[in-house]
This record gives C-alpha cells, sequence and structure tokens, in this order.
C-alpha cells in the first residue's frame, strides 16, 4: 500500500479530511432609489433589475431617463385632418376641388388650417418671355427680312403657350401668312430678338456681358452641324461602325507605340547624360 502511495504522489499516514468550500453567501439586491416595496417584493431572479436602476444615487428623474417621453402638446393646438375646400391660384378659373389639410384646434374648439394657401401653388413658375411694343420694334430689333412682325408675335406667343419648349413649338407652328420654319430657325429668332432686347433695355452691351443670353449666343451654323452629325451618328450601318472601332483601335495603338518611344528615348538621353558637379564619373 506504501508503495502505492509513494506512485500516485499521496503522503503516507492517515488521508487528511476532505476539504469543504465554504458556502457562498448571495448578495442581496437592493431595492433602487423611488421603487416602493411593495414592488420591490414581486422581483425575484427571474426578473433581473435593469442596470440603470440600480444605481442608488440616481435620483427618480435620471432613473426615468430611458423611457419614452409623453407627447408635448404644440402651441398651435391639437393637429387634425378636415376635408375643406379649396382653388389652385394658379389657374384661371375658379375650379373648386377639395382635399384633406392638416388644421390645429385651440383650447377654445376652434379650427385653424396649417397652410392658409394651396401649397403646391409655389411650384407653378413661370418663364419670363420677351416681348417689345411698337418703340422698340422699330428702334431696337434689326430687321430680318426673313421674319415679318406677324410671324414674329405669333412666335412669342407660342414660346409663351408652351414655355421655350422648342420641340412643341416647332410641332405646332403654323403661321397663316408664314413659311415652314425649322426648330433650329424657331430658336435662332426668339433668341435672337431676346438678345437685341436685353442690350438695348440696358443701354450697351457691356453691362449685361455676364448674361448667357449675351456671353453665349445661339449658333444656327453650330446647332445645325451638330444635329447633322448626330443624324449621321445615329444612321451608321454595323459595317461603318466597326470599320470605325477598327480605326479607332488602331489610332489607340499607335499613340500607345509613340509613348513608349517617346519613354524609351527619354531613358537613353538620362543614361547619357554627363553626371552633375561634385561626383566622380567611373
Amino acid at each position: 500500500m506504501a508503495d502505492v502511495k509513494d506512485i500516485l504522489g499521496v503522503p503516507r499516514g492517515v488521508a487528511p479530511a476532505l476539504q469543504q468550500d465554504a458556502p457562498k453567501t448571495k448578495e442581496r439586491m437592493q431595492r433602487p432609489a423611488g421603487m416602493s416595496r411593495e414592488a420591490f417584493a414581486l422581483l425575484d431572479g427571474s426578473h433581473p433589475i435593469p442596470p440603470s436602476h440600480l444605481a442608488g444615487d440616481l435620483n427618480k428623474k435620471a432613473a426615468l431617463s430611458g423611457l419614452k417621453q409623453k407627447r408635448k402638446l404644440s402651441s398651435k393646438g391639437l393637429s387634425t385632418y378636415q376635408l375643406r375646400p379649396f382653388s389652385n391660384p394658379a389657374r384661371k378659373d375658379s375650379l373648386t376641388l377639395q382635399h384633406w389639410v392638416k388644421c390645429f384646434k385651440d383650447a377654445a374648439g376652434k379650427l385653424r388650417e396649417a397652410d392658409e394657401v394651396y401649397p403646391f401653388a409655389k411650384f407653378n413658375k413661370q418663364l419670363y418671355i420677351f416681348k417689345y411694343d411698337d418703340d422698340e420694334w422699330d428702334n431696337v430689333l434689326v430687321k430680318d427680312p426673313a421674319w415679318t412682325r406677324e410671324e414674329t408675335d405669333y412666335l412669342l406667343e407660342l414660346c409663351e403657350l408652351f414655355d421655350l419648349r422648342f420641340l412643341i413649338i416647332a410641332d405646332r407652328y403654323a403661321c397663316p401668312k408664314g413659311v415652314h420654319r425649322s426648330m433650329e430657325d424657331i430658336k435662332a429668332r426668339y433668341y435672337a430678338v431676346a438678345r437685341q432686347l436685353l442690350v438695348g433695355r440696358e443701354g450697351t452691351e457691356d453691362s449685361v456681358a455676364n448674361n448667357v443670353l449675351v456671353k453665349h449666343p445661339f449658333n444656327l451654323t453650330h446647332e445645325r452641324e451638330r444635329k447633322r452629325g448626330l443624324e449621321m451618328s445615329v444612321n451608321r450601318t454595323p459595317q461603318q461602325e466597326a470599320e470605325e472601332n477598327t480605326i479607332l483601335e488602331q489610332a489607340a495603338q499607335i499613340q500607345a507605340a509613340r509613348k513608349a518611344e517617346q519613354a524609351q528615348l527619354q531613358a537613353q538621353r538620362k543614361a547619357a547624360a554627363p553626371p552633375p558637379p561634385g561626383l566622380k564619373s567611373w
């Protein structure tokens, strides 16, 4: 038996009494400040108190800071929605419709609309269309033999009616005593009249030099060439498109070869250059 104890590393003699762990004392949960004894007595281990409520030095206001705040009434009163009639100021007729609007009810029970004016009326933006009188037609505008005053007046009326949407204006253009006008002709005439009226009303061209009508005047020739190029690009055949792509690829290869030659030439020049002063050449 002694040999077995020596092998197992157990001291000889009487076996010591088993050491028992001292019983652990269970920590008592403290009652948070602001909680009644009756409510605290209902709690057990299955309903732990949130850590924010365990701080005993917190006052009641701080302990309840995590709770959802009550809704505060607006100074305007209690909000409600009412079905009310309205008229759109952007319309010239007297059409009256109905919609639901937000209203506020005060302490006396009186209702008041939040927006007394129809809110979407502010999006009715009107473009400024240049118009002339008899004096400006005689003294300011440069006479164009291709355009009469009657046809110019007709053009400005269409510009005002369709908000300078020249695609629609060209489609609806049908002057009784005029000729067929393309969209480029219509644009050129309107912008020429607008530019002349702007400069004539300001006195000099320098005073409105930063205006877009003066700084970037409409170029009729460039506009026609641009549209002609777009039409040619759209009407290309698949064979023409393939040939163009091949030419572009060859041009890119030539450009890359030129860059490589220039880089190699610069490297050779750098290697053949004499050393800077102060350095020994070996």
